[in-house]
């Protein structure tokens, strides 16, 4: 099982670090690929244990390595949100191993180490959880993504719920505690659910890509304005997100110039005072306009109107996105971005748009 795992993260890995290399802009898909790559190194390294490795190889190398490995995963959901990385979220868990093997006891103790490679596991699991939920769940990729990661933490977890027997497994390939089979079937899965899911999502990126960009262009072409007046001017942030893992062929049919230009004006629409607009991740677009919660309220539900109409048109390809819009209180533009995707309604491919 170990073997099965660490060939197929290893192949997994490499496609996705393909698929990046491709669209450079996708971070997530360079983070996921790396993270699997490195699992499956440290599950080669652990299952050396059944031919007499010594206990860096199999022990400190390998659960540095798959710790490490998780921990690159769930910084892909950070990336897929346009946030730059945590490197304390990176090496600490993997750090806390290393610390941690330099004490004699925790050596002799393998169920104190079972117990604590399970928590070192889980908490980059449990901050991938955090991020989505924080990132909101308006669109059905997310909540799939966010079930998945949910199962990484169980899997994680499992190894620690009975020690003895898992341990006894570990030890030995042939003893009839079926803990540690248990728990490599529910990694392998995990594992391998989260790298299909960014290999399948990985197709449609170019083309999201070129769309995205041409998006941008439309909406700031001739718009932008300073961002001056007053300090206490309100202003307000506005997100568009496409939900890129249901995107699968739509984006094969080419996008008009009147689809994006349609889109571009109904998302400007009774905007004048557009203050600045970027890409926060592949799929997102998000922008600024200086007006007041009051009218942006307004102006919210006009443009959703207008949004589902355009895509229920039947020439337009079937796709699914959340809009919404929060109040920019500070700088932190991201931060606000995230309230706005909380808060989102879902734009569906639908008689009747939402």
């Amino acid at each position: 099982m170990l073997a099965a795992i660490s060939l197929w993260g290893l192949i997994q890995g490499g496609m996705l670090l393909f698929r990046w290399n491709r669209s450079p802009e996708s971070r997530d898909l360079w983070w996921s690929g790396a993270g699997i790559l490195v699992v499956g190194l440290g599950a080669g390294l652990s299952g050396a244990r059944y031919f007499g490795a010594s206990f860096f190889t199999t022990v400190v190398a390998a659960n540095v390595a798959m710790i490490t490995g998780i921990a690159f995963m769930a910084q892909a959901v950070r990336a897929a949100d346009g946030k730059a990385p945590a490197w304390l979220e990176v090496v600490l868990p993997g750090g806390v191993w290393c610390l941690a093997c330099l004490f004699e006891h925790f050596r002799q103790d393998p169920q104190l180490r079972l117990v604590l490679f399970s928590l070192l596991c889980s908490a980059p699991a449990i901050l991938a959880c955090y991020s989505l939920i924080r990132g909101g769940l308006r669109l059905t990729g997310r909540k799939i993504l966010l079930s998945l990661w949910i199962f990484i933490v169980i899997s994680a977890s499992i190894r620690g719920i009975d020690t003895g027997r898992v341990w006894v497994g570990l030890e030995n390939r042939y003893a009839a505690s079926a803990w540690h089979v248990i728990y490599f079937i529910m990694v392998a899965a995990s594992v391998v659910s989260v790298g299909y899911i960014n290999l399948a999502l990985s197709d449609a990126l170019p083309r999201l890509g070129v769309f995205m960009d041409q998006l941008q262009a439309r909406m700031s072409h001739g718009r932008l304005t300073a961002d001056a007046g007053s300090p206490g001017a309100e202003r307000v942030i506005w997100s568009l997100r496409l939900d890129r893992l249901f995107i699968g062929r739509a984006l094969v049919q080419n996008f008009t110039g009147r689809d994006v230009d349609d889109l571009a004006r109904a998302l400007i629409m009774a905007n004048p005072d557009l203050v600045t607009i970027r890409r926060a991740g592949v799929d997102r677009l998000i922008w600024v306009t200086r007006q007041d919660s009051r009218s942006a309220t307004r102006q919210f539900q006009t443009i959703r109107e207008a949004l589902g109409g355009i895509v229920s048109r039947t020439s337009f390809p079937r796709l699914t996105m959340s809009f919404g819009v929060a109040p920019l209180a500070g700088e932190n533009i991201l931060l606000a971005a995230a309230a706005a995707d909380r808060n989102a309604v879902r734009i569906a491919a639908t008689a009747g748009g939402a």
